[in-house]
Parts: structure tokens; C-alpha cells; sequence
């Protein structure tokens, strides 16, 4: 009953206005606690994120993961002024053609990749964000990083500044 009563709220709200922006949760449900994660590939992705915590993540077959962190600002009317921004700001230079809100996400994604042995068969490392409050609890922006993304130089890595 409760899952019919979630699911209808989940609907209403996406008939919202400000819903439109927002991307649908890739089985955030089925999520695995950050503790299930080798000590190496928690603590990297966790130190990454500094204050976002790490709230679970998910493996596809062999060759994609889902991270999720939660971040209090994250609202479907800041998605919708494009005004959201998962991390400090970032220069030009830093950001190197990434979107400026998806920078934080990168880093996360290239130093979960690298601790995880940087496995050739890696399609994707996805990082979500979900806020945390009221009806924004169901908002959530993923951000997806291909093997070309996660591989290489880049102007964002510590090493390059």
C-alpha cells in the first residue's frame, strides 16, 4: 500500500512543472550501502565529494556503476534556472569543456575509475545527486561519464594544476 501511495506521488509530482528538468533516478532504490565498497574505492569517492555524502551506489553487469551523493541545495526550481551547482565554482580552465555543474561529478567518477583499476570494460561511471528536502527528496540530476571521460589527461586532475 505504501509503495501504490509513493509511486502516485511520485507521478503527481511529475506533473509538475519544475519536474521536466529533472532526470528520472536510475534504481536508486537498490542501492548498496558505501560500506559494501572495497575501503580503496569508499574513502576515494568519499574524499572527492568532501561534504556531499556518499549515500550508495549500484553496479550494472561489469560495466557501469551508479554513485549517489545527496546535496541539500539541489531543487527542481534551481534545475529549472540552470543555477544548481554540484561543487565549488570552477574556472574555465578547470572545467577544461566540461559543464561547470558537472565538474565535481568528473572528479568523483575519474578517481572512482582510477582506484577501481581502470577496468577497459568501464562503459559508463554515473554520478547522482538527489536533494534531500520536502518533494525535492525525489529530485534527482545523473551525470554520465563515458570511458573517454574517465581516461587521459585532464585539466581537472590535481596532477595537471
Amino acid at each position: 500500500m505504501l509503495r501504490r501511495l509513493l509511486a502516485a506521488a511520485a507521478l503527481l509530482a511529475g506533473l509538475t512543472p519544475h519536474a521536466a528538468s529533472a532526470q528520472a533516478p536510475l534504481a536508486v532504490e537498490q542501492l548498496q550501502p558505501p560500506t559494501a565498497l572495497a575501503p580503496l574505492l569508499r574513502n576515494a569517492a568519499v574524499e572527492k565529494a568532501r561534504t556531499y555524502p556518499f549515500v550508495g551506489f549500484r553496479l550494472f553487469a561489469r560495466d557501469s556503476v551508479l554513485l549517489v551523493f545527496e546535496d541539500s541545495t539541489l531543487t527542481a526550481a534551481a534545475l529549472d534556472s540552470n543555477t544548481w551547482m554540484f561543487g565549488p565554482p570552477v574556472t574555465v580552465a578547470e572545467a577544461d569543456s566540461c559543464p561547470p555543474e558537472k565538474v565535481l561529478g568528473r572528479k568523483i567518477a575519474r578517481v572512482f575509475w582510477s582506484n577501481w583499476g581502470r577496468p577497459a570494460e568501464t562503459q559508463l561511471v554515473m554520478v547522482a545527486v538527489r536533494g534531500t528536502r520536502g518533494m525535492d527528496r525525489w529530485t534527482v540530476n545523473t551525470m554520465y561519464y563515458q570511458h573517454s571521460q574517465l581516461d587521459g589527461p585532464w585539466a581537472g586532475d590535481p596532477q595537471s594544476r
